[in-house]
């Protein structure tokens, strides 16, 4: 009798381990694939910011009207510069 409670015992851990060791698996692919995701993500927005920044780069100036707006975008070129300078 006690063998048998034992053996049913020892049945349950070793499922509760298998189960445990399953979801222990799956949480760890799916960190990899939020991680993978979040790359992807990143790349994208540099992608983005990339061209919006090309975009102002490649404005010409002198069809701006406003010099405020026109100084703006000087300033804009100016950083954009800067940092892909470095």
């Amino acid at each position: 009798m006690k063998r048998k409670i034992v053996d049913q015992t020892n049945s349950v851990i070793n499922t509760l381990e298998r189960g445990n060791n399953q979801f222990r698996e799956q949480l760890k692919k799916s960190s990899e694939q939020i991680q993978q995701h979040l790359v992807i993500q990143r790349q994208n927005y540099a992608l983005e910011e990339m061209k919006e920044e090309n975009k102002i780069l490649f404005c010409d100036l002198n069809s701006i009207e406003y010099p405020n707006v026109r100084e703006h975008f000087q300033a804009e070129k100016a950083r954009i510069l800067q940092k892909r300078s470095y």
